[in-house]
C-alpha cells in the first residue's frame, strides 16, 4: 500500500548527464489510485465548499485553466499600459516543490482549515514512511522518505495548493499574484519605475519569508523578471532573491507562453513554427509510400498533434500582426496537403473545405468566444471584473484609439452582442451549494421511463397501443396525484419552455434565447415548473416530459460527471421541498391530449412566452451555436473567395466531415479522388502551368487537344478500353445526357468514386 516505485523522465531540452534534468514519477498502485481519487473527490468538495483554496490559484480546478490564469494576467498588464505604468513580473520557481513538502506542516495546515480529521489521519499515514523503489540501468535502491507529495499521484496537486493557500497573505494589498499549482508570478504596476522594482523587492521578501516557513525555496537560477512599460527608460532596478540578482529578460516563459516585453508574441509563434516544423514528420512518415495511412487519419494527427498547440491560448496572441499569424496558416496549410497528397499549386480555400478544416482564424475567434463567454457566465470569476474594466477603457480611453483590441476582448463584445444580459443574469447552482456533495448521496429523485415491466420500444409500436399503454400506468401508479405536463420547443426562430397543470388548467410559456438546444428548453420548463410547485400546497406530484433523456439525467444526478448546472438547480429546488415529486416519461407524437397541448404552448411560447432573461444559455449550448455561427462565416468566405472555381462547381457548401471519413477506400483511391475534385492533378495543362512539362497536349491520342481532367477520364480513346471495363454505375447514371468529370464528382457517390480509382489503375496512369 505505501510502496512506490519511481521512475525518472528526462524533461524536454534538459541536459541528461545533469541530474536535476529528470523528474521523478511515483508509479503507484491501482487500489490507491482508486482509493485517491475518492479522497481527492471530496477534498475538493470541501476546498470549494469551505473556499479555501484562494481565487489566485488556477491549478487542477474546475472551471479554471491555463487559458483563464493568462487572459486575467494580460488584462492586468494591458490596463497598466493604458494608464502609461509600468509593470515588472517576477516568475518564480520553486526548488523541487512537490519532493519538499513538509507532511507534519500540511496536516497542522488542514486541520486550522477544519478540514475532517478522517482525511488528515489518512494522509498522514499514507505519505509518511513510504517505500520509495528508484530503479536504473540494473540498479535498485529503496529508501523510505517521510516528506514530500508523490509526483503522479492525483492528489498531489490539491494538497500542494492547500499548502501553499495562504501565502497570499504575507504580500501587501498592492502586490498581485497568480499561482498555477507550482508555478507563481508575482507583479506591481505604477507610472514610477523605481517604486516598482522597490515594492516587487519587498514583496519578493515577504513572499521568501513564507515559503521559508512552509520549509519550500525559490530556485534563483529558474527565477526571471520582465518589464511592460511604454516608455523607452524606466529607472528600474534588478531585484534579487535570497542575495540573489534576478535578471531582466526581454521575454519569459509563462505557462508554455512566451511573453516579450512588447507584447507582440514574435518569440512565440516563431516557437509555435519550429515545433509544429518538426512534427509535420510526424505526418510524413505514416503517409509515405503506396500502402500509406488514411486521409482522415493523419488529418486526426495533425489536429491531436499541432492544431492543438497552435490553438493553445489564442486568445493572448489572435490579434497580433497578419504576418505573423500568416506563418501558422502555413503549418496548417502543409500538413493538409501531406494528409490529401494535394500540389502546392492547390488553393488554400478549397484544401480546407476538403478537408474539412476551417481557417485558424475562425477557430481563434471561436475559442476565445466560448472562454469568454465561460467566464461571463460566473461573476467571481477572478478575470471578470479585470476583462470587463479592460473592455471599458478600450472604448474610452485615447490609448487604444490606434492600437489593435486583443482577441479575447474583441470576443468580449461578440459575446455581449449574442447575449446581450449575460451580465445581468443568476448563476447556476453548483455541486458545493449542497449540504453534501451530490456524488455522495444515493439518488432521491424518482424518475419512471418504462410503459410497462417489459422493454417496450417505440419505434417498433403503434401509436395507439403506447398511448393505452401510457393512459393504463398512469391510472394504475399514479392515483391522486397532481399531474404537470412540461415540453421544450426549438425552431428557426427561437425556443421556448411551457408546464400545464390540467387540474387547475394553470399554464406557463417563456421565451428563451435561440442559442439553446431543445434539451436544454425541456430542461427549463421542468426546472420553472419545480419552482412552481414550490409555492403550492400539493404533496404528491407527477411531473410528465417527452424528454426521456431529462428523466434519465435528473433521476441519476449523482452520476452524472457533466456535472450539467441545469439539473443541478433542479436537484437544488427538489431538495428545498418536502414533497413527493415524481418525473414520468410519456412517449411525444402520440395523441395524448395534455401532451400534444403542452407541446402547442411551447412553440407559442417562442412568440408569446415570457422572456425570462435570469436563466443563462449553457455553455455546452453557446459552443454548438458559436460553432455554427464560425461555419456561416467560413461558408461565406468560402463563396467570396476569388479562387477554386473548379472546387466551388463539384462542392457548394463546406461540410463538419470530410467525404472519405467514413469510406473504406484505399488511401491511393482517396488522394485520386480528392485531387480530380480539387482541380489540380498530374496532368499535362496543369505541369505545363507551373513550367514542370514541356507541353499542355495530350501525348497519347492524335487529337491535339490539351491534356485536361476531363479529357483523360471522359475523352482520349488511349483509354476507351478501361472506361469499357471500369464505368459501370458511370455508363448508367449518364446512359442519355452529355456530362464532364464535374458531373461524375459532383455525385458524392463512393461507389462512382471507387470506379474513378479502378479506372486509373487500370491505365496506369499517377494523377
Amino acid at each position: 500500500w505505501k510502496r512506490v516505485k519511481v521512475i525518472a523522465l528526462l524533461k524536454p531540452t534538459k541536459d541528461k548527464l545533469q541530474e536535476t534534468s529528470y523528474r521523478p514519477i511515483s508509479l503507484i498502485s491501482c487500489l490507491v489510485k482508486i482509493m485517491n481519487t475518492m479522497i481527492k473527490n471530496r477534498l475538493e468538495w470541501i476546498s470549494e465548499k469551505l473556499r479555501v483554496i484562494p481565487p489566485t490559484q488556477y491549478g487542477f480546478r474546475r472551471k479554471r485553466g491555463c487559458n483563464d490564469y493568462l487572459v486575467n494576467f494580460m488584462s492586468d498588464i494591458l490596463t497598466a499600459l493604458t494608464y502609461n505604468e509600468t509593470t515588472m513580473v517576477a516568475s518564480l520557481d520553486i526548488t523541487g516543490a512537490y519532493d519538499n513538502v513538509y507532511i507534519p506542516e500540511l496536516c497542522n495546515k488542514m486541520i486550522r482549515l477544519n478540514f475532517p480529521s478522517k482525511f488528515i489521519r489518512y494522509l498522514h499515514s499514507w505519505l509518511t514512511d513510504r517505500q520509495v523503489n528508484v530503479s536504473s540501468n540494473y540498479i535498485s535502491l529503496s529508501r523510505t522518505t517521510t516528506r514530500g507529495l508523490p509526483q503522479g499521484s492525483v492528489l498531489s496537486p490539491l494538497l500542494f495548493a492547500i499548502y501553499i493557500s495562504q501565502i497570499n497573505v504575507s504580500l501587501p494589498n498592492e502586490i498581485k499574484s497568480l499561482q498555477y499549482a507550482d508555478d507563481i508570478v508575482i507583479y506591481f504596476s505604477h507610472k514610477k519605475g523605481e517604486l516598482v522594482s522597490k515594492n516587487l523587492q519587498c514583496a519578493l521578501n515577504k513572499l521568501s519569508t513564507a515559503f521559508d516557513s512552509l520549509q519550500l525555496y525559490f530556485n534563483e537560477s529558474k527565477c526571471n523578471t520582465i518589464c511592460f512599460s511604454r516608455k523607452r527608460q524606466d529607472n528600474i532596478e534588478q531585484v534579487t532573491i535570497n542575495g540573489h540578482l534576478v535578471p531582466i529578460r526581454d521575454n519569459v516563459r509563462i505557462l508554455g507562453v512566451i511573453l516579450d516585453h512588447k507584447l507582440t508574441f514574435k518569440q512565440h509563434i516563431m516557437d509555435l513554427v519550429n515545433r509544429g516544423s518538426k512534427d509535420l514528420n510526424i505526418i510524413k512518415s505514416i503517409i509515405c509510400g503506396t500502402k500509406g495511412c488514411n486521409p482522415n487519419f493523419a488529418i486526426q494527427v495533425y489536429k491531436s498533434l499541432i492544431r492543438s498547440k497552435l490553438d493553445y491560448c489564442c486568445a493572448l496572441f489572435g490579434h497580433v500582426s497578419k504576418s505573423n499569424l500568416g506563418k501558422l496558416d502555413l503549418i496548417q496549410n502543409q500538413a493538409l496537403r501531406l494528409a490529401l497528397g494535394s500540389f502546392c499549386s492547390t488553393p488554400v480555400i478549397a484544401l480546407q473545405a476538403e478537408a474539412a478544416v476551417m481557417p485558424l482564424g475562425i477557430r481563434r475567434s471561436i475559442l476565445t468566444d466560448n472562454l469568454v463567454y465561460k467566464i461571463l457566465l460566473e461573476n467571481s470569476h477572478p478575470a471578470f471584473r479585470n476583462m470587463c474594466y479592460l473592455n471599458m477603457l478600450s472604448q474610452n480611453n485615447d490609448y487604444w484609439q490606434k492600437k489593435k483590441l486583443p482577441l479575447f476582448i474583441k470576443s468580449f463584445n461578440n459575446v455581449t452582442e449574442m447575449m446581450p444580459n449575460i451580465m445581468e443574469t443568476e448563476g447556476f447552482k453548483n455541486d458545493w451549494d449542497f449540504e453534501l456533495p451530490l456524488f455522495m448521496e444515493e439518488n432521491s429523485v424518482k424518475g419512471d421511463t418504462r410503459l410497462t415491466n417489459l422493454e417496450v420500444s417505440k419505434k417498433n409500436t403503434s401509436k395507439e397501443t403506447l398511448k393505452q399503454l401510457w393512459l393504463e400506468k398512469m391510472s394504475l401508479s399514479y392515483l391522486g396525484y397532481v399531474y404537470v405536463y412540461t415540453d421544450g420547443s426549438k425552431t428557426d426562430d427561437g425556443c421556448g419552455a411551457a408546464f400545464l397543470i390540467p387540474r387547475t388548467n394553470t399554464t406557463a410559456l417563456y421565451s428563451l434565447s435561440k442559442y439553446m438546444s431543445s434539451y436544454s428548453s425541456e430542461l427549463i420548463a421542468i426546472y420553472k415548473a419545480v419552482q412552481f410547485i414550490n409555492k403550492t400546497q400539493y404533496d404528491n406530484v407527477v411531473i410528465c416530459t417527452d424528454s426521456q433523456a431529462a428523466v434519465t439525467a435528473i433521476s441519476n444526478y449523482s452520476k452524472d460527471k457533466s456535472k450539467n448546472q441545469l439539473i443541478i438547480s433542479i436537484v437544488y429546488e427538489l431538495k428545498a421541498l418536502n414533497k413527493n415529486i415524481v418525473f414520468v416519461w410519456i412517449p411525444g407524437h402520440v395523441s395524448l391530449d395534455f401532451n400534444e397541448r403542452v407541446d402547442n404552448l411551447a412553440r407559442d411560447a417562442i412568440t408569446t412566452g415570457v422572456k425570462i432573461p435570469e436563466i443563462n444559455v449553457p455553455l455546452e449550448d453557446f459552443k454548438v451555436a458559436r460553432k455554427r455561427k464560425g461555419m456561416e462565416h467560413y461558408q461565406v468566405i468560402f463563396e467570396l473567395t476569388p479562387k477554386a472555381h473548379w472546387y466551388k462547381n463539384i462542392v457548394k457548401k463546406v461540410s463538419y466531415v470530410p467525404w472519405f471519413k467514413n469510406s473504406k477506400l484505399l488511401r491511393k483511391e482517396i488522394v485520386t479522388i480528392s485531387r480530380l475534385r480539387l482541380g489540380h492533378a498530374r496532368v499535362n495543362s496543369k505541369l505545363f502551368a507551373i513550367k514542370k512539362y514541356f507541353t499542355p497536349l495530350c501525348l497519347n491520342c492524335s487529337l491535339g487537344v490539351e491534356e485536361t481532367i476531363n479529357h483523360v477520364v471522359l475523352q482520349c480513346p488511349h483509354y476507351e478500353y478501361a472506361r469499357k471495363e471500369c464505368f459501370k454505375l458511370i455508363s448508367g447514371k449518364f446512359k442519355h445526357v452529355n456530362y464532364d468529370i464535374k458531373d461524375v464528382l459532383k455525385t458524392n457517390d463512393l461507389n462512382i468514386y471507387k470506379e474513378l480509382g479502378t479506372f486509373f489503375v487500370k491505365i496506369k496512369k499517377d494523377i
